[in-house]
């Protein structure tokens, strides 16, 4: 669940020094991979280099990008798994056989 996912995140985060005011690309390396453990022992891997992303300012500070959709929906688990999945992998939507397949990209890291 999305606080499982949260939970190693920061306490990486509170591993940096404390003068850090922003994650940049050089504390990437201090962040755990999440896994996504899908039916059929499926397991997907997604880098700290993809669910962190640029922030759009010219100061090199990086963003979370992960989000969860609350809990107006009632999945059992009201998460998103949106664009930092489909940059490490290959995703194809075959709606004819209701199914997703995952490949991951080569150099995804």
């Amino acid at each position: 669940h999305y606080e499982a996912v949260l939970g190693p995140l920061q306490e990486a985060a509170k591993s940096l020094p404390a003068y850090v005011r922003c994650i940049n690309m050089e504390h990437l390396s201090g962040f755990p991979d999440i896994t996504i453990q899908l039916q059929g022992d499926v397991a997907l891997r997604v880098p700290p280099t993809t669910y962190f992303q640029p922030n759009g300012g010219a100061d090199g500070c990086m963003q979370l990008y992960l989000s969860s959709t609350g809990k107006e929906i009632h999945f059992a688990t009201p998460n998103v798994l949106g664009q930092p999945l489909m940059e490490a992998y290959y995703t194809v939507f075959d709606r004819a056989n209701q199914r997703v397949g995952f490949a991951p990209i080569a150099g995804c890291s």
